[in-house]
C-alpha cells in the first residue's frame, strides 16, 4: 500500500475502524499487517494504535448494541430499513459529532499520533476537526512543525452509490480538506464523466486529494497465482472441533482427507471438476443460504446426469462454536444429510458446509470456482475483482426485489432491484463488478431457472 510507504519509522499511526460489518475490521487488519511487514528487521519501528469508533466513543455496552443491531439487520436482510438509514445520515453524524470529536482528540493526545488512517465512514468531519485542533495545539503550544494528516481508505468500490463514505467527506470544510487524502481505486464513470468531475461531484475533493492504490484486500488474495488456478489439484478448508469435521464428513461421505497442516482438510480435484462457492457475506442470511442449498439439491436431482463431472458446492456459513444448538452451519449440514437419504440424490454432487475460514482457504476457492454466488460488499467485490476466474452472481433479497426472470433465468428488472433488493452501496459494487467481470444478479426464488442457467454455463466454463 502506498499509504504505508508514506509513513516513516518512529511515527505513531492511528487506525480508525468500525465493528458494523466485517469489511472495516478486515481492512484495518490488513493495514496492520502491512505496517508489521514494513517494521520487519528494523530497529526503529512504526507504532500503531487501533481505535474502534463505536465502542471507543459510546462504551462497550452501547457500542456493541449499535454494531449488533446493524449486523442483525444485515442477517435478516432488512434492506429497506438499512437503506432508509442513509437518509438520516446527517442526523446520525450530528448525534455522534461531539462524542466522536472529544474521543478522537483524547486518543490523538494520549498516543502522540503523527498520522491517521480512517477505514470507516462514521463522523468523518468530527475526526478531521479533532486532528486540526491537535495540529493547532502541537504548533502553538508544543512547538511541533509536523502536520497530522488524515488518510481515508475507501472500503467500497467508488461509484455514484458509495454514499456511506462520500456524504461524510463532502461535508468537510475547505480547511478540513487541506489535511485529507482519499485512498481508493479508479472510479466507475458513467454518462461521459471524467475523474475530476466524478470526485468533485461526489466528495467535493479535487484530484490532488485522491490517491489511487491497490485494493486493501487480504494477503492470500494478493499472493494467489490466478493465471494457473485452474491447474491446481486440491483445495483446503479449515475446521475447529469435532462438530465441524463431523458435518463435513457426513455431507461429503468423507471425501475430504486430513491435510498435512493440523486443523485442515483437503479435497483433491481434477481439472474438469466443477466448483461452486456460496458466500453471502460476513453476516450471511440464514434463509437465503438455506434456500440456495435446497434449490441446488433439487436441480441436481432433476438435471445432473450420472456421468457428469463431479460438482462441489462450498457453503460459507460463518462462525460455529462446538456444541452450538442452532447455527447456519448446523442447519445446512442437517439439510444435506437428510437429502442424501433420498435415493435420487446424485453421487456426483458434494456439498461442503464451512464454518469461519481464513483468507488462505477462501482465496483459492473463490478463484477456482466456476460459479460464485455472493453479496457485493466492498471487500468481497475487491477480492473477486482480483481473483475470480468464473461466473460471478450477486445475491439480491427475494421479499423486496420482486425479481422478474426470463426463460434463461436472468433477472430483467435490474433497475427496480437496485432500488429495493440491495443495500444502496452494494448496488454500486455490483455495477462495478458487472462492468469488470460481467456479473449478474440472482435471487433464491429465481433458482429453478437461474440455477439451471448457472450450471449450464459452468459446463461451458
Amino acid at each position: 500500500m502506498k499509504i504505508i510507504n508514506d509513513i516513516t519509522f518512529k511515527q505513531n499511526c492511528l487506525i480508525l475502524t468500525n465493528n458494523s460489518g466485517g469489511g472495516h475490521i478486515e481492512v484495518a487488519k490488513q493495514v496492520q499487517q502491512e505496517v508489521d511487514q514494513k517494521n520487519k528487521g528494523q530497529s526503529e519501528k512504526i507504532h500503531t494504535v487501533t481505535h474502534e469508533i463505536l465502542t471507543g466513543t459510546f462504551g462497550s455496552f452501547i457500542g456493541k448494541k449499535i454494531a449488533n443491531a446493524w449486523n442483525n439487520n444485515q442477517k435478516k436482510e432488512n434492506i429497506k430499513l438499512i437503506n432508509r438509514s442513509l437518509k438520516f445520515h446527517r442526523l446520525g453524524n450530528a448525534g455522534a459529532a461531539i462524542p466522536v470529536f472529544f474521543t478522537t482528540l483524547r486518543v490523538l493526545w494520549k498516543n502522540d499520533i503523527d498520522t491517521v488512517i480512517n477505514v470507516q465512514p462514521m463522523a468523518t468531519s468530527s475526526i478531521v476537526k479533532a486532528v486540526r485542533v491537535m495540529n493547532f495545539v502541537n504548533h502553538r503550544f508544543l512547538k511541533k512543525n509536523h502536520v497530522i494528516n488524515v488518510s481515508i481508505l475507501l472500503t467500497e468500490l467508488p461509484t455514484e452509490r458509495t454514499t456511506d463514505f462520500f456524504k461524510s467527506i463532502k461535508e468537510l470544510s475547505k480547511n478540513d480538506r487541506k489535511i485529507v487524502k482519499l485512498i481508493t481505486t479508479q472510479p466507475l464513470l458513467v454518462n461521459g464523466q471524467n475523474e475530476q468531475n466524478f470526485w468533485k461531484k461526489n466528495t467535493g475533493l479535487s484530484l490532488e486529494n485522491i490517491t489511487y492504490d491497490d485494493f486493501p484486500i487480504r494477503k492470500a488474495f494478493n499472493a494467489l497465482d490466478v493465471e494457473n488456478i485452474q491447474d491446481i489439484d486440491h483445495l483446503q478448508v479449515k475446521f475447529k472441533g469435532n462438530d465441524q469435521k463431523k458435518f463435513i464428513d457426513e455431507c461429503t461421505d468423507s471425501k475430504l482427507k486430513t491435510a498435512k497442516n493440523e486443523g485442515l482438510l483437503q479435497l483433491d480435484i481434477q481439472k474438469n471438476d466443477k466448483v461452486f462457492a456460496l458466500m453471502l457475506g460476513s453476516q450471511a442470511s440464514f434463509d437465503a443460504t438455506l434456500s440456495y442449498v435446497k434449490n441446488t439439491i433439487e436441480w441436481a436431482q432433476e438435471s445432473l446426469d450420472e456421468d457428469a463431472d463431479p460438482h462441489y458446492l462450498f457453503v460459507f456459513c460463518g462462525r460455529h462454536e462446538e456444541g452450538q444448538k442452532q447455527s447456519l452451519l448446523k442447519a445446512i449440514s442437517e439439510t444435506v444429510i437428510e437429502a442424501k437419504k433420498n435415493e435420487n440424490y446424485p453421487p456426483n454432487l458434494s456439498i461442503i458446509p464451512l464454518a469461519f475460514q481464513d483468507d488462505d482457504q477462501i482465496a483459492p476457492i473463490l478463484s477456482r470456482a466456476n460459479v460464485t454466488i455472493t453479496r457485493s460488499g466492498g471487500l468481497t467485490a475487491m477480492e473477486l475483482l482480483k481473483v475470480a476466474t468464473g461466473k460471478v452472481f450477486i445475491h439480491v433479497v427475494d421479499k423486496q426485489s420482486q425479481a422478474q426472470i426470463n426463460e434463461e433465468g436472468k433477472i430483467i428488472n435490474e433497475e427496480q432491484i437496485l432500488k429495493k433488493g440491495m443495500l444502496f452501496w452494494e448496488g454500486g459494487n455490483y455495477l462495478y463488478l458487472k462492468e469488470e467481470k460481467n456479473a449478474q444478479l440472482i435471487t433464491p426464488s429465481s433458482s429453478k431457472k437461474s440455477l439451471a442457467n448457472i450450471f449450464k454455463q459452468s459446463q461451458e466454463a
